[in-house]
């Protein structure tokens, strides 16, 4: 499921993320993105052989925008008709469903959709006339008389569409 989630609670449970200022081993390192630091194998920005764990270059989530924390329902600000920003520094990312935590995380808000569904039944009749409105006039009566009747046998497609409200 698509969720949405504080660059924080993405940090500490995505398995990539470490300070390596509090790791052993980087010791002699100099202290980069003030321990926000990634070892994904893609990680998209590094300083002297150490990853950052910055959202612009996360390879497991992406920054959300304006228009996501609308959707999510979380507090967002607006500088324009396009320039909108969550409050906070907020991701989003798949995980698995039983791994959802409201206290933490964010689904999107669900929306209600009026479906239109339309099944298509065709069949052909033959029938003899002296022009093509006479014969489909024929038909016609025939179909309103029930003597043409189509039934799922007569199924060639089916349409599903969105109503306008």
């Amino acid at each position: 499921m698509e969720v949405m989630m504080p660059l924080n609670t993405l940090a500490n449970r995505c398995g990539f993320f470490f300070n390596c200022d509090m790791t052993p081993g980087y010791e002699d390192k100099p202290s980069i993105n003030n321990g926000y630091n990634c070892n994904h194998p893609e990680c998209g920005d590094s300083d002297e052989g150490i990853g950052k764990c910055l959202a612009s270059s996360c390879p497991i989530a992406y920054p959300a925008s304006g228009e996501d924390c609308h959707d999510f329902g979380v507090a967002y600000e607006c500088a324009g008709c396009c320039d909108c920003e969550c409050e906070d520094d907020m991701m989003i990312c798949e995980i698995p469903e039983e791994e959802f935590d409201e206290t933490r995380m964010y689904r999107r808000q669900e929306k209600e959709f009026t479906i239109n569904i339309r099944e298509i039944l065709e069949t052909q009749v033959t029938v003899k006339a002296e022009t093509l409105s006479e014969a489909i006039e024929k038909v016609k009566r025939a179909y309103q008389n029930e003597e043409v009747v189509l039934d799922a046998d007569n199924l060639t497609g089916t349409e599903f569409t969105e109503v306008e409200n």
